[in-house]
């Protein structure tokens, strides 16, 4: 059944104005979500100048045609996003952008200057540690090709390298954790930066997922350094050496100056044995020794008619081709007395021992001497080796 209500009946009239109200309120929740719901609520966060506070309820994106401010709590000139106010003439400390990415700490916003280091933060809020418009990038999943961006990682260092080096925007590599068998050349203005996780975060080489391992050493030659550090946050290791007394270099540097390391680990391989001694060649046995001094009568008594002669010199020594010659040879026996023993050598072996009595060479000569009268025993002196005793 249909209802009707009289326009003069206070009661209607008041349903009415319910109903009206009702519209006008349903209309202004859907502008305040059209311009921002969360208007009031950012406001309470960032409480509003007292006079502000007592006019009616303002809204982001100007409700009152007012532009929205941020706060800039380091007053380094960059907003920080979540702290928004769209207060009309926006109070000390708010800036009107949203670009700062630490706003406790002046020194990090957009445009700093931020070079890879031991805090790991991200200075010119980029997105990582570095400045990712300096920076070839490397990756053990990448590809050697083009200049290494973010987006497509080269898989070598040394690839990387002369990538930056070929372009005069980037000065710096970043590499990503993994073992990458190289032999890393570095190249003059150059810096490679290690410690970086699948995501592009930086943190200390030793934590799991950081670590970057170069197996293969690392070179430089005639390379002058113009950053500092050149190398940092990785480890540098050389394999075992291979070949008779061949060396294991982690790090080798020549003609270069300037560069330096920081946070880096450097382990040399073991070196190789040395090569077997070739054996010594074989001694020169030098020549025989001359002969021996003529021997001698040498009868004493005989009332001066038999004849007497003095101990005769031993040999001369024997010559060498290499100045090592023998020893003199020793004097002969006399008498009833052994011989001495040959002289040392120069500087080669010493010489043999003389002969002993009634031993030794070949028997001089008879000498020229005459019968004793008395039958005495006359001695006849040997060649210098011996002697011989001969009963007249």
């Amino acid at each position: 059944m249909q209802q009707k209500h009289d326009d003069g009946d206070p009661k209607a009239k008041a349903a009415q104005r319910r109903a009206g109200l009702a519209g006008t309120r349903d209309r202004y929740r859907r502008r305040r979500l059209a311009y921002g719901a969360v208007g009031f609520a950012l406001a309470m966060i960032d409480p509003l100048p007292p006079a502000q506070a007592a006019s009616d309820l303002v809204f982001i994106d100007g409700f009152q045609g007012c532009p929205i401010a941020f706060r800039d709590a380091d007053g380094d000139g960059y907003g920080n996003p979540d702290r928004p106010t769209d207060v009309c003439g926006p109070p000390a400390g708010y800036v009107a952008n949203t670009t700062d990415c630490d706003d406790a700490d002046g020194s990090v916003h957009p445009g700093a200057i931020d070079i890879p280091d031991a805090t790991y933060k991200d200075s010119n809020c980029d997105g990582i540690d570095g400045d990712i418009a300096r920076a070839a990038f490397v990756a053990v999943t990448g590809t050697d090709t083009g200049s290494c961006p973010r987006a497509a990682p080269c898989a070598t260092i040394n690839y990387a390298i002369a990538a930056a080096a070929a372009a005069p925007a980037l000065d710096h590599v970043y590499v990503r954790a993994g073992d990458y068998i190289e032999t890393v050349a570095l190249a003059a203005g150059v810096a490679v930066f290690g410690g970086y996780d699948a995501n592009w975060t930086r943190a200390d080489r030793t934590l799991a997922g950081h670590s970057v391992r170069i197996l293969g050493g690392v070179r430089a030659n005639g390379v002058t350094a113009t950053q500092n550090p050149s190398v940092e946050n990785l480890s540098i290791e050389s394999p075992d050496a291979a070949g008779p007394g061949a060396s294991s270099i982690a790090v080798l540097l020549t003609n270069s100056s300037a560069i330096a390391f920081a946070r880096v680990g450097v382990l040399a391989g073991d070196g190789a044995a040395g090569s077997a001694q070739s054996p010594p060649p074989a001694a020169d046995p030098g020549s025989i020794g001359g002969d021996g001094n003529p021997g001698c009568e040498n009868s004493p008594g005989g009332f001066g008619l038999c004849g007497t002669c003095s101990q005769p010199a031993g040999g001369t020594p024997g010559s060498s081709i290499c100045d090592h010659p023998g020893g003199a040879g020793g004097l002969p026996g006399l008498g009833t007395l052994g011989g001495s023993s040959g002289e040392a050598g120069t500087t080669g072996t010493l010489g043999g021992p003389g002969g002993a009595t009634r031993m030794g060479g070949t028997a001089g000569a008879d000498g020229a001497g005459t019968e004793a009268a008395d039958d005495s025993e006359a001695d006849e002196v040997g060649s210098g080796l011996g002697r011989e005793d001969r009963e007249r």
